[in-house]
């Protein structure tokens, strides 16, 4: 309509990425502020149940971890620990944002 002030198009490959790319976000906050806390007498299970929905976010990466030794990981840093728990999950979401862009390249050559 002329003179409308309403975009003419929602692009759903940009609303699908940035809820992609909100949710892993906030599931990350979600988990840092469950674990801040430090150690606890028990179990966190907050926090399991946070890293299982990350861990399937991270798919198809995450089976990559059955490859390495549990025992190593309790040796490494913390940080390194979460990189490779929750890395694929960040992965996906870059990912998600750089194929759209690849695949409109690849189309116009």
């Amino acid at each position: 309509m002329p003179g409308s002030s309403v975009p003419a198009t929602i692009s759903v490959r940009r609303v699908l990425l940035w809820s992609h790319a909100l949710v892993v976000t906030l599931l990350l906050v979600l988990l840092y502020v469950m674990t801040a806390s430090g150690p606890q007498a028990d179990a966190n299970i907050g926090a399991g149940a946070v890293s299982l929905v990350l861990l399937g976010l991270g798919l198809p990466w995450t089976p990559l971890l059955w490859l390495v030794d549990p025992q190593t990981l309790d040796s490494m840093a913390p940080v390194i620990r979460a990189l490779m728990y929750f890395g694929p999950a960040v992965v996906n979401v870059a990912l998600h944002a750089a194929i759209p862009s690849l695949i409109k390249r690849m189309r116009t050559v």
